[in-house]
């Protein structure tokens, strides 16, 4: 009889159906900020829709901003390393910092709370602030609305 139950359990766990949640959708960035601050240090997967008012590049990366100061707490941050740089340019026919300014994107990715240390005379101080970034691995997690 035990071998019977043990059997059957094997057989009914064989025929479950595993689903896949939905991705989630947020068109708000202080969602975007607070809920992956609730979260950290684990991020907030999603898709997230974005509007660029400003762009910068640092040490060949490319940051994608909300707000236009990167440092201000509702600003959230996309980045794209400087490996896909050439790979946008070539499939949007302009560099990413020009192209990307002043368009609605929808991002698939995760939201982090990432520490950023601030630099005195080369050197990292103890003091330190808090951005929201998406990191950006693939063109693909990039589309781009308007």
């Amino acid at each position: 009889m035990k071998y019977f139950v043990f059997t059957s359990s094997l057989l009914l766990g064989a025929c479950s159906v595993t689903t896949t949640a939905p991705t989630s959708y947020f068109d708000n960035t202080m969602d975007i900020i607070e809920k992956s601050e609730a979260l950290a240090p684990a991020g907030l997967a999603g898709q997230f829709q974005l509007t660029i008012t400003q762009t910068s590049k640092h040490h060949n990366n490319i940051y994608l901003n909300t707000h236009d100061d990167y440092r201000d707490r509702r600003n959230v941050s996309v980045y794209i390393p400087s490996r896909l740089k050439n790979e946008i340019e070539m499939y949007y026919g302009q560099e990413p910092e020009g192209f990307f300014k002043g368009k609605t994107i929808v991002i698939r990715g995760e939201a982090k709370r990432k520490k950023i240390s601030l630099i005195c005379n080369g050197r990292e101080t103890s003091i330190y602030y808090f951005q929201t970034h998406i990191d950006v691995s693939t063109l693909d997690q990039i589309n781009v609305i308007n």
